[in-house]
């Protein structure tokens, strides 16, 4: 009797172990499964992103080089129709000034330019409007009346009393050059809420002398600029993006200009969390799975262990 009560025992501690081992291997298979799947979607999630980011960065790149270049054509007419008018030139010649401020006045009018400028082959400034630059005051760049003068043209982004602006200088010739004529559209909130509507990216524009900032602009709020540009050209984390989420934009840079000592960048940003929206509806997706697939694969192996020992 005795043998017999331990050889049920042995039969059962025996039992007990094979059943554990096939929950093991069913739940263990089932979780080795849906982490390949879960690692395998973000990689291909994370490349998608890149190619998506990469794409839209040299759309929105190229959209804001066409604006630029759209505004600098209409500056360069501008400028060409001011210093060709002959009454223009007799004021600049004989020192008009209030015919030379009408002249740029109505032309500013015209086109709606944020500066119209007159500027002495010495680089001392006639006359401004608005007062951006102060007058029988040295221009900013000196440099440039030499560039002016020699190629009788001159198109750049200038910073102007805090203000990022795009410029284009043309000399005023009777025949040989007389003055220099200076049209100017801002840089500002307007430009980047134009290209943020064609191109769905947060932007951010910034202006450094070598290491120091010295202007900026964001369609992004004042608090989000810093986290936006504290993760420049660098790919988010899964843990960032469905854990801690401290990666609230992706951002890319490029160069918009670098002249006169000034290095001109626009940061595109866009929304870490609408960006990997899919993927994490899809994460979800795969746990709701996994933990429906350990459920079953508990049942079947109660169902197995309890037919196992029934024999």
């Amino acid at each position: 009797m005795a043998l017999k009560n331990s050889a049920k025992e042995t039969n059962s501690w025996l039992k007990k172990p094979l059943n554990q081992s096939i929950f093991r291997l069913i739940v263990g298979l089932v979780v080795l499964t849906a982490i390949t799947i879960f690692v395998n979607v973000w990689m291909a999630t994370s490349e998608q992103t890149q190619n998506r980011l990469d794409r839209d960065l040299l759309i929105a790149e190229n959209v804001l080089q066409r604006v630029l270049q759209s505004r600098e054509d209409l500056l360069n007419t501008t400028a060409n129709v001011l210093t060709a008018d002959f009454g223009f030139k007799q004021a600049v010649a004989s020192g008009d000034k209030g015919t030379i401020d009408s002249a740029l006045y109505n032309q500013g009018q015209r086109i709606k330019a944020d500066l119209m400028a007159l500027v002495s082959l010495t680089g001392d400034t006639i006359t401004s409007a608005p007062a951006v630059l102060k007058m029988q005051q040295p221009f900013p760049y000196p440099a440039v009346i030499g560039n002016v003068i020699q190629q009788r043209s001159y198109a750049s982004l200038m910073m102007l009393d805090n203000q990022l602006y795009q410029v284009i200088m043309l000399t005023i010739n009777a025949p040989t050059p007389i003055a220099i004529a200076l049209v100017g559209f801002k840089l500002d909130n307007s430009i980047l809420t134009q290209l943020n509507k064609m191109t769905q990216l947060e932007t951010t524009l910034q202006v450094f002398n070598g290491e120091t900032e010295v202007y900026r602009i964001s369609t992004l709020p004042e608090a989000a600029v810093s986290s936006a540009l504290a993760k420049i050209n660098q790919r988010p984390s899964w843990l960032s993006i469905t854990i801690t989420k401290d990666t609230p934009y992706i951002s890319q840079q490029f160069t918009l200009a670098d002249d006169l000592g000034s290095l001109t960048v626009i940061t595109l940003s866009e929304n870490a969390q609408q960006l990997f929206a899919d993927f994490s509806a899809l994460q979800f997706g795969i746990i709701a799975i996994c933990i429906l697939a350990i459920l079953l694969a508990t049942l079947l192996a109660a169902l197995f262990s309890k037919k196992y020992r029934s024999h």
